[in-house]
């Protein structure tokens, strides 16, 4: 059961499948469900390389018990789109996922 006021967190699932002109196969994400769930901010480490400065942040989102999450989907919320990262936790009243948005060159 979420405490808090609830966000809305569109789950993208990885759909491949079409070939570019070279060839190679295309990746893409399909909007499949919008749910209420929590999004909280975990960490964040900033990348000072030679090529250029990046952020990445990651966050824990909370999503209601039994929505389907695989490690390939991808979250939207609030204008920014975040990649899940390693396998979610299903837990008696809820899903719980680690996701990584990055920023910069």
């Amino acid at each position: 059961m979420l405490l808090f006021t609830p966000d809305t967190i569109t789950i993208k699932r990885l759909v491949t499948g079409a070939k570019d002109q070279y060839g190679n196969v295309t990746k893409s994400w399909q909007d499949i469900t919008t749910v209420q769930g929590q999004v909280q901010p975990n960490s964040t480490n900033e990348n000072n390389q030679a090529s250029g400065q990046n952020v990445q942040t990651t966050y824990k989102v909370f999503l209601p018990a039994g929505v389907d999450v695989q490690p390939s989907d991808r979250f939207g919320w609030n204008g920014l789109t975040f990649e899940v990262d390693g396998d979610p936790d299903y837990w008696p009243g809820h899903t719980e996922a680690i996701a990584l948005v990055y920023r910069g060159a």
